[in-house]
């Protein structure tokens, strides 16, 4: 199925050259790629997330302290989730 997405020119420029060091065809390697991905750890099976939750439901935040360490701690999952799906 053909379909056309955006992507930053060096992951398109990794792709060629991966393609090429590989002598197979860039769709082929692009779609490999996705599947991996896909098959990497997502928000229902990760147990990171589940300890994370867990931290959640015990946090009452009543004060400007907890809440400030509650907002921490969301910028900091936010940038591990990140960094999750950039490797």
């Amino acid at each position: 199925m053909k379909t056309t997405i955006d992507l930053p020119e060096d992951l398109v420029t990794e792709l060629k050259l991966r393609a090429t060091l590989e002598k197979r065809r860039m769709k082929d390697v692009a779609a490999e790629a996705l599947r991996a991905g896909l098959k990497a750890p997502g928000p229902s099976d990760d147990a990171d997330l589940q300890r994370r939750l867990e931290i959640l439901r015990s946090l009452k935040p009543v004060d400007e302290e907890q809440s400030k360490a509650l907002a921490d701690y969301l910028v900091e999952y936010r940038e591990d989730r990140e960094t999750l799906f950039d490797r």
